[in-house]
């Protein structure tokens, strides 16, 4: 039998937030449904899903720059937090469903 190279294998595995859309505002859930690459300059990818949206992080998620284009665009601060938090526990990306984890810490917004 064929072994794989844990190294390697380490390399394949991936790492995501799996979170409630409670903890977005409901002008998020809008902005990720109506998602059309116009944050190309602030590297957000943005992959809609059967239940809710992959938002795939970014190392530059705590630039000044990145940030204010997420504002200027109409995302929250609640949004831009979450992005924030996945990025410093090295998520690839972020699951955004009705059944995701809910933080006691996050804002809930009933939506």
């Amino acid at each position: 039998m064929k072994t794989i190279d844990e190294v390697e294998l380490e390399s394949a595995v991936l790492k995501y937030l799996d979170i409630s859309t409670s903890h977005i505002t409901e002008n998020d859930g809008k902005l990720l449904r109506e998602f059309d690459e116009f944050l190309s300059n602030a590297s957000l990818v943005v992959e809609p899903v059967r239940f809710g949206h992959h938002v795939f992080t970014s190392n530059d998620s705590r630039e000044d720059w990145f940030i204010e284009d997420l504002k200027t665009h109409g995302f929250s601060d609640n949004f831009i937090a979450i992005l924030q938090a996945a990025d410093i526990a090295d998520c690839t990306y972020i699951y955004f469903n009705p059944d995701g984890a809910v933080l006691e810490s996050l804002e809930r917004f009933d939506w």
